[in-house]
């Protein structure tokens, strides 16, 4: 049964809201901006950075041994990541030799959804329908149902079969030939292999799809837990790192200061795992200039809302406002957008902003002298004198 509340907004309320919305809108827009600009720099740093790694780097066949004459050097190798840490959990029993071991708890909870209908009025004011439903799920956090907005489902979920939480455990000391893996680099690794719980099994708890449930599996209550594990257990990885001490430490850039460093399950080649780092720095370029645009659009919305909250007064005006203002929004963050990062290419690529530059002048100017050859076409020769 679905829970409905109905609330009424003034028009001299929304118009305030609008206007407050106008001061994020421009911390917004300087945001955006902002990002739009740096991602640029920080977009031809990387990739100078690792056309740097790539230039300096030296692949080592095999690192059984320490070697002396490698102190200092940015390497590429493949070797076993291993460890002879034992990895416990107390709670559920679970012992394995592994570089991490992570535990996933579910609660089973009822949990609400909300569903908005808004409608606005004659005079600028707005109803707002608010559909409240319930349902129960398996979810990662228990949830506080004391603040669901339906009185006959509040503190259904004051029951809990356990009181756990996700953890991870690492290993102590990982090792990579005869040399120590760091933090950093065991923290890339990511085959996470599923624990097989059967062998674990506790008094009270019951294993189901390899998942122990701390309640009823078949049939679950509210409150009920459900537990799994997964680990990283030693494997074959290939890395790019700088060797320091029996160690690793990330290459510095020497022009700008910036650290690179890589990891990969399995055997991969330097030049695979250096093509990989030039994708990854291409996607987060793409990622931050579409949410930089995003945020700009946004920005440009809230400037113009109290526009639209003004023609509120009359809805149809009002939806038309709005949906015009939304169209002309998108357009400036737009081309605001594509300004900023041409202006950016300024700093970070002249050259290709010099060329880009050159090319657009040469079509404005190519345009240009075709209209006027066309108005030359088409205009008429002038009439002959009067004859006398």
């Amino acid at each position: 049964m679905a829970y409905t509340e109905t609330t009424h907004t003034s028009w001299g309320k929304r118009l305030g809201s609008s206007l407050m919305g106008v001061i994020f809108g421009l911390a917004l827009f300087v945001a955006g901006t902002g990002l739009l600009y740096w991602n640029e720099g920080n977009f031809i740093k990387t990739r100078a950075l690792i056309d740097q790694a790539a230039s300096a780097l030296v692949h080592i066949e095999n690192v059984d041994k320490l070697d002396s004459r490698l102190e200092g050097k940015l390497i590429h190798a493949t070797a076993m990541a291993e460890t002879q840490s034992q990895l416990q959990d107390t709670q559920f029993g679970v012992n394995v030799k592994a570089i991490s071991l992570t535990r996933y708890v579910e609660y089973y909870q009822w949990v609400e959804h909300t569903e908005k209908k808004e409608r606005d009025k004659l005079g600028g004011g707005k109803e707002t329908v608010t559909i409240y439903t319930y349902d129960k799920q398996w979810v990662g956090d228990p949830v506080d149902s004391e603040s669901f907005k339906d009185p006959d489902y509040r503190g259904l979920n004051s029951r809990l079969a356990m009181q756990v939480s996700d953890h991870t455990y690492y290993a102590d000391s990982v090792t990579f030939g005869a040399y120590r893996l760091p933090t950093f680099l065991v923290n890339k690794m990511s085959n996470d292999t599923a624990i097989d719980m059967q062998q674990f099994n506790k008094a009270g708890m019951k294993v189901v799809d390899n998942q122990v449930y701390i309640g009823n599996a078949e049939l679950p209550d509210v409150g009920d837990v459900r537990v799994r594990f997964t680990a990283v257990f030693p494997s074959k990885v290939s890395i790019i790192a700088q060797v320091n001490q029996g160690s690793f430490v990330p290459f510095i850039s020497p022009t700008n200061q910036q650290e690179f460093s890589a990891l990969a399950m399995g055997v991969r080649s330097a030049d695979s795992m250096i093509a990989d780092a030039h994708s990854d720095n291409k996607f987060l370029l793409w990622g931050c200039r579409i949410g930089g645009i995003i945020a700009c659009i946004v920005a440009w919305m809230l400037l113009f809302a109290p526009l639209s909250a003004l023609t509120k007064v009359i809805p149809p005006l009002g939806s038309l406002v709005g949906f015009l203002s939304a169209g002309i929004a998108s357009i400036i963050g737009l081309l605001w957008g594509v300004v900023v990062i041409a202006m950016s290419w300024l700093r970070f690529r002249p050259m290709i902003s010099g060329i880009m530059l050159a090319v657009a002048a040469i079509v404005v100017i190519w345009v240009l002298y075709r209209k006027k050859q066309k108005l030359k076409i088409v205009t008429p020769p002038p009439p002959p004198p009067p004859i006398q």
